[in-house]
């Protein structure tokens, strides 16, 4: 009988490990290899069934996850609900007239606790009940701005709200609830499009293809010129990517850690609507198609086989690695991406 020692054994052990680590390694590389040749991704629609007779009936504005299964909703109508989605079926809140009025952002600024900041400066922290689909207010703020058009949350305790007039304010929920003085920003005279806090930076982007990025104290790190104007639709990606699409249907996507471009090129159509989840773009279009954009391993490509034409798909919102979707009459289905990775082996 051979007798090792602990340590011997401790050695072995990490070598094992580090065996293992490598081979996964290797095959995380392949992916792109196995989605390319072999289990190529897919996009599926997936209906969902109606418990009761609430429902939004018009064109979903925006939407978002609140909620292990619960969203917020509201539509071109300001009419906002709460649905929640479980086990394949879908159930509409009473209208929520605390809610009321366009929504510019809406942020978790607590465990329990989220903040709506509406387009005419009022600001509503409420929490959701957890059992009904409703929410409790917890208070009301009110802004300096008649018109918000941009806000971005700092910390649970800050939010930054710009005017369009491009004026900004740095309001703090604590305390005494007070404001800072407005000030300008340092942009062209154009509609901000973007505004999102992306790790400790809040990157900003205008119509006219300009990209600021600050520190959370608001003072500016960079200026890039994205070489592309009459911006319509922007979203970030796993902290570390946006992706940017104007009029004329050309795309870029850029790396914010290096800040250059990562890959760029032209879709067949307009874009609506862009969400991105885990390590993959939706892309949602004016001719009413759905495209799927992959990263695969730091190289975006458009799955152009994943392609779903004729969806009238106006508005999605993430939902674990999915997504649930809304047409133009304010129905829900769920959006399934079928897609090849290491761990499902």
């Amino acid at each position: 009988m051979i007798k090792t020692s602990g340590a011997a054994d401790e050695e072995f052990q990490k070598e094992f490990d580090d065996a293992e680590a490598e081979v996964w390694k290797n095959f995380k590389m392949s992916e792109p290899y196995f989605r390319e040749r072999l289990f190529p991704s897919k996009l599926q629609l997936a209906s969902l069934s109606l418990k009761g007779e609430r429902k939004i009936d018009n064109m979903i504005r925006c939407s978002m996850q609140i909620g292990e299964d619960k969203f917020l909703v509201s539509s071109i109508l300001s009419e906002t609900r709460i649905l929640s989605v479980k086990n394949g079926l879908i159930e509409w809140g009473e209208v929520i007239k605390d809610l009321s009025r366009p929504i510019v952002g809406c942020f978790n600024i607590s465990e329990n606790n989220w903040i709506a900041v509406k387009k005419n400066g009022e600001m509503v922290v409420f929490r959701v009940n957890d059992t009904e689909n409703e929410i409790e207010v917890v208070k009301k703020l009110r802004s300096q701005f008649g018109k918000i058009t941009g806000s971005v949350l700092i910390d649970e305790n800050t939010i930054i709200n710009v005017d369009e007039k491009r004026n900004f304010e740095k309001f703090y929920l604590a305390g005494d609830e007070s404001f800072l003085p407005a000030d300008s920003l340092p942009i062209s005279d154009c509609p901000l499009v973007f505004m999102k806090k992306i790790k400790d930076k809040i990157i900003i982007i205008d119509y006219e293809g300009k990209m600021l990025i600050y520190d959370q104290g608001f003072i500016k790190e960079d200026e890039l010129k994205l070489e592309m104007d009459r911006i319509i639709a922007v979203e970030a990606l796993d902290e570390n990517s946006v992706f940017v699409s104007n009029k004329n249907r050309q795309y870029k996507i850029f790396d914010l850690k290096s800040r250059k471009l990562q890959e760029e090129g032209f879709l067949e159509d307009r874009v609506m609507n862009v969400l991105g989840n885990q390590n993959c773009f939706l892309i949602l279009s004016y001719n009413n198609n759905a495209y799927l954009m992959e990263n695969n391993i730091g190289f975006w490509k458009l799955n152009e086989k994943a392609t779903l034409e004729n969806v009238n798909i106006s508005n999605a919102a993430k939902y674990n690695e999915n997504f649930i979707v809304f047409d133009l009459n304010g129905n829900a289905s769920a959006l399934l991406i079928d897609q090849f990775r290491c761990e499902s082996i």
